[in-house]
């Protein structure tokens, strides 16, 4: 991947080219593994966070109250946000 003319890696990128201690590659199995557990350890801690805010929310409901109108107007300032970004030619959304 290339970005304002330098060279960045992603993720995959890293991993496809990590080797072991011992200086040896890795073989495809270690890369799928370590590409699936991300993949679903990253799932499963944005579940918990969202079953988490849910279990607080309806526990606190002057909270759960703030929330909503914090949500609404954050929303109208999101699209805005949205529409200018639309406009800068660096950005596709």
């Amino acid at each position: 991947m290339v970005n304002n003319g330098e060279n960045k890696k992603d993720l995959i990128e890293l991993i496809l080219e990590a080797k072991w201690e011992n200086d040896e590659e890795l073989k495809d199995k270690d890369v799928a593994d370590m590409l699936l557990m991300l993949l679903f350890a990253g799932h499963e801690t944005t579940a918990m966070a969202f079953t988490s805010s849910i279990l607080y929310l309806t526990r606190h409901p002057q909270v759960f109250a703030k929330a909503k109108v914090l949500t609404s107007k954050l929303s109208f300032i999101l699209t805005i946000m949205i529409f200018f970004l639309n406009k800068m030619y660096y950005f596709k959304l």
